[in-house]
């Protein structure tokens, strides 16, 4: 097991694009067997899950009350 901290890959550390990051996000950038959803990912999964949900015609009613 890696080190907290440690790259486990030894790959030299570099900032890349967040559309770079999707293109391997989507082609599985090494081979599919990537464990780890990169953090931005799961950031704006946070920020969805958030977001208020639509409320239909009924709910909006009763939150006027």
């Amino acid at each position: 097991m890696a080190e907290k901290g440690e790259n486990p890959l030894k790959l030299p550390k570099r900032k890349i694009s967040e559309d770079e990051a999707n293109y391997y996000a989507r082609s599985g950038g090494s081979g599919g067997k990537s464990l780890e959803v990169p953090t931005f990912m799961r950031e704006e999964q946070e920020k969805i899950k958030s977001l208020p949900k639509a409320k239909t015609p009924q709910e909006k009613d009763i939150s006027k009350n």
